[in-house]
């Protein structure tokens, strides 16, 4: 890793990880191909991760970048930072929960080396494992997604539908990252948006070689907003879908059942801002009814009773004989 003209960046991003993170680490340092910078950024952890990370460098003679926050920041915010200082031609990241297996960069590199520069981004599967370093079930895509065959190619219309990418398990071209622009610092989690902006531009290949091995943390990101942060998780969704509405009644359709179910997140946990989502998404015109729903948000009308009482809405406008005889459901 005490390379001049580094071909791969390899960002890892810690946050209260000092359990795995030596694990995390040493699978970096471990990389059969060696032509890389690393670039090590602590999100102001709490758990003594900072110390160990210079424990570790000091330790093994790493040549790597080291940046310590003085206060959180997010995962978007410090994936931007750490790229403002990537010289490398391509950028592989990686959290320090998570590990790769030895040949990760080395498959990788060779496969994008052989791309055109409309490719932007090689991925390949991950295994899936507990806090323990156990494995669990089926692969990282597979526990997303169900394929026939592995989207390839122009990938855009499969990701709409929903992320299924792990982002450890991906080498991304820089300069394509560089045309898209930075992670959305708007947003609670960076990958499906970046997959999305990415795709919509640009080529993916798929490698069929499993690279790295995923770690499912009690205390993740993920699992902290499957849970309390619901609703930030839903908000995020919302903006990321919000971006590729208007290109064509099929996609429309395609992102119209996320719309309305993380809108119905907001309205379940009283968001603040749920009305005002709701009329951005009418107003670019998914669907008439949101108006109606938005109205009824307004008056604090339980989510289910709302969105039964907003279709009757619509369909009224459109039919009033046939809705006339519906009523709502009781509160």
């Amino acid at each position: 890793m005490n390379v001049a003209t580094p071909r791969v960046t390899v960002i890892a991003t810690c946050f209260n990880h000092k359990r795995f993170l030596v694990d995390c680490l040493e699978s970096i340092r471990a990389q059969t191909y060696q032509n890389v910078e690393l670039i090590i950024l602590d999100d102001r952890s709490t758990d003594g991760s900072p110390d160990l990370i210079d424990d570790w460098l000091r330790t093994t003679g790493v040549n790597a970048r080291f940046i310590a926050h003085g206060k959180n920041m997010g995962i978007c915010r410090s994936r931007n930072e750490a790229l403002r200082h990537a010289t490398g031609k391509y950028v592989a990241t990686i959290s320090t929960d998570d590990v790769w297996l030895p040949e990760k960069l080395a498959v990788q590199t060779e496969m994008m080396e052989q791309q055109p520069d409309t490719t932007a981004v090689v991925y390949s599967d991950a295994l899936v494992m507990d806090e323990d370093g156990n494995a669990l079930g089926p692969m990282f895509i597979e526990q997303h997604r169900s394929f026939t065959t592995m989207p390839d190619g122009d990938i855009y219309r499969d990701l709409l539908v929903g992320n299924f990418i792990p982002s450890l398990g991906t080498l991304l071209r820089r300069s394509a990252l560089q045309t898209i622009g930075p992670y959305d610092e708007a947003l609670v989690f960076e990958d499906w948006d970046m997959w999305l902006r990415l795709a919509r531009r640009f080529r993916f290949a798929y490698s069929p070689v499993p690279v790295a091995r995923y770690r499912i943390v009690r205390t993740s990101l993920i699992r902290e907003l499957a849970g309390e942060r619901r609703a930030d998780l839903a908000e995020s969704s919302i903006r990321i879908r919000l971006k590729h509405v208007g290109q064509s009644a099929e996609m429309d359709n395609l992102l119209r059942v996320g719309l309305t179910a993380e809108l119905d997140i907001l309205y379940q946990r009283a968001h603040p801002r749920r009305c005002a989502y709701y009329r951005r998404v009418a107003d670019r015109g998914c669907s008439q009814t949101e108006f109606d729903v938005c109205a009824l948000a307004r008056l604090r009308i339980p989510c289910a009773w709302a969105h039964r009482t907003g279709a009757i809405l619509s369909r009224l406008r459109r039919d009033p004989a046939s809705s006339a005889r519906e009523t709502p459901p009781e509160p």
